[in-house]
């Protein structure tokens, strides 16, 4: 049951749903550059903020299912 649990979440924050993510961020700051060439020095710094915010996000959801998967394996013997 516990094993499912943790696939269960594994999936959910997996490299390729992650990248997804990142990518449809991407896809959006290229989006809002192209629109808004006037403030494009604003935008630029405003994509580049967006982006170091969501690597921030990625990097703590990484750190909490890590947590999580040693929290759930702990004292038990894997073999």
């Amino acid at each position: 049951m516990m094993h499912r649990e943790v696939m269960a979440t594994a999936e959910r924050y997996s490299l390729e749903r992650t990248t997804r993510s990142l990518l449809k961020l991407y896809q959006w700051v290229a989006k809002v550059n192209k629109v808004n060439h006037s403030n494009e020095h604003q935008s630029w710094n405003a994509a580049v903020n967006r982006i170091e915010e969501e690597t921030k996000i990625c990097s703590n959801f990484a750190h909490a299912i890590g947590e999580a998967v040693a929290g759930s394996l702990r004292g038990r013997v894997i073999g």
